[in-house]
């Protein structure tokens, strides 16, 4: 079974440091394991896909006009 491919901005925001999984007294074979099974990140891993992320970012541009310039068109 395949499974489907886990968007960038979901796998950021689930995404949980070693550190933080051995406060919840979670392995770190469990972790490596996981991680090779289901082709999850590691922190090196989820720092490329933040900045991945924020290249596919456009810039948002906003133009405000002065009021007296609205009035005259």
């Amino acid at each position: 079974m395949v499974l489907p491919k886990i968007p960038g901005a979901m796998m950021v925001n689930m995404f949980i440091s070693q550190k933080e999984e051995g406060f919840l007294k979670i392995g770190e074979a469990a972790t490596l394991n996981n991680r090779q099974t289901y082709t999850l990140p590691d922190s090196d891993g989820i720092e490329e896909i933040k900045e991945d992320m924020k290249r596919e970012r456009a810039p948002t541009l906003s133009v405000v006009e002065p009021a007296e310039k609205r009035r005259r068109k």
